[in-house]
């Protein structure tokens, strides 16, 4: 029985029989170059999802014997269009040779396109231990005229992890000067800032300063936003009489961004990262946001604390309001507090938390009434319709009462500086590590 060609073979690889594609790729390895210029060829045209997931994956399992024709086929589609779909797709490949491939990614870090030098550095950045003896020549690519190289080997140099801080260290101190800037990003994205020397401290803070002096609010957004909305403009009152401590200059990117990332933190137990730290927002429009998951009137551990703060601040200020609110349909909570006392909290969320009557406190809001008044003139399923104006009742109820985050924007009247701010949290046991933007 004659043995199936390559090209048999390329097409086995889109099966819908898995032991056939595994097959395929096998069989392929023995095919040698004829095999690995026939994939690459596959990889510059028009395949399904489930065929080009096989293609790369089977050129990066053919190792040393492979890497030549990638590297030379990405050279080619990189002078002809570098963000076309074939250099992506050779790009991707490229970066996932792994260890096999060590000595020939250290080999092509200065290549003369741009692309190539990106997807290697990316590369050599996924070997992991045994890429660190190379960490110096990554390191000079944070210099390099092209910005997607320089991304990536500072991508590079963050994932070969803490191993590399006293090199990126010394060149913080002692240069060469094209590189400290680079050094200090991936620094920032391997360690607690409070771990930066005290130079690279203050660099940030001039940068984030300078930053602030055209800083205009902007929307506040992220996918698990939480929030308290205070009646006041006392920014140092609040850090003092909520605990917050080391207030660093933010801007309003910087303080979104924070808060996004943080909220994506997912600890049940302790450090709970997720709740180290809170964007401080200017006075707007009379009010203080501070923007954080910490803030949640929903989360299990925070519950009661927020509560318990939102009924303080309210006996000092007037009014205090918290919030959470899911981006993706993942629920609202809203806690509303007057002069001292709760007088509503609710919430909606897959769990069906509304009518819990060990959680919700007080009967619906006038603007509550007002939305569930709307949804039954406007007919259709009643119950589907409320169902879905719960989970977005959080920023619209705070745009009622206070300050709808989500629309905040430059024609937003503000006074002061925002701060981001460690909570007791924080304090005691730091904040994630990853560079922001400022």
């Amino acid at each position: 029985m004659p043995q199936p060609t390559v090209e048999a073979l390329i097409d086995d690889l889109d099966s819908d029989d898995t032991a056939m594609r595994v097959a395929a790729r096998d069989a392929l390895q023995g095919h040698g170059a004829v095999a690995v210029a026939s994939l690459v060829t596959a990889l510059t045209r028009p395949a399904s999802g489930r065929a080009l997931s096989m293609y790369k994956v089977t050129l990066q399992r053919m190792g040393r014997s492979a890497f030549s024709a990638v590297l030379e086929a990405l050279a080619s589609q990189s002078r002809s269009d570098a963000r076309s779909t074939a250099a992506m797709r050779l790009g991707q490949v490229m970066r996932g040779f792994g260890t096999d491939c060590l000595a020939e990614y250290v080999g092509e870090l200065q290549h003369e396109s741009p692309v190539v030098r990106a997807a290697v550095s990316a590369g050599l950045g996924g070997c992991g231990s045994a890429a660190l003896p190379y960490a110096p020549l990554l390191l000079t690519l944070l210099a390099d005229a092209d910005r997607q190289v320089r991304d990536s080997a500072s991508l590079a140099l963050s994932r070969l992890g803490t191993d590399v801080t006293p090199l990126l260290r010394h060149v913080r101190r002692f240069g060469p000067g094209a590189l400290r800037r680079g050094a200090l990003t991936v620094l920032a994205d391997l360690i607690d800032p409070r771990e930066l020397d005290p130079a690279d401290q203050a660099a940030i803070r001039r940068l984030i300063s300078v930053k602030q002096v055209d800083d205009s609010p902007q929307p506040l957004t992220a996918c698990f936003l939480a929030w308290i909305a205070v009646r006041t403009g006392d920014q140092a009152g609040l850090l003092d009489v909520l605990g917050l401590i080391d207030p660093e200059p933010a801007t309003f990117v910087l303080g979104t961004a924070a808060a996004d990332s943080d909220s994506h933190d997912f600890q049940d137990g302790p450090p709970y990262s997720q709740y180290a730290r809170v964007f401080v927002t200017p006075e707007l429009g009379g009010w203080t946001l501070l923007v954080g998951r910490w803030c949640s009137p929903i989360d299990e551990e925070r519950s009661d604390d927020v509560a318990g703060m939102c009924r303080d601040l309210s006996a000092r200020y007037g009014a205090a309001q918290a919030y959470f609110y899911g981006a993706q349909n993942d629920g609202s909570a809203w806690l509303v507090a007057e002069h001292g006392v709760i007088v509503r909290r609710g919430a909606s969320d897959e769990e069906g938390v509304v009518g819990d009557s060990d959680w919700e406190i007080g009967e619906p809001l006038p603007f509550e009434q007002q939305e569930h008044a709307r949804v039954i003139a406007d007919g259709g399923d009643v119950e589907f319709e409320w169902g879905f104006a719960l989970l977005e009742m959080a920023p619209k109820l705070a745009g009622a009462l206070s300050i709808n985050p989500l629309e905040v924007g430059a024609a937003t009247a503000a006074r002061g500086r925002g701060v981001l701010a460690l909570t007791p949290y924080g304090a005691v046991h730091g904040v994630p590590s990853g560079v922001l933007p400022i």
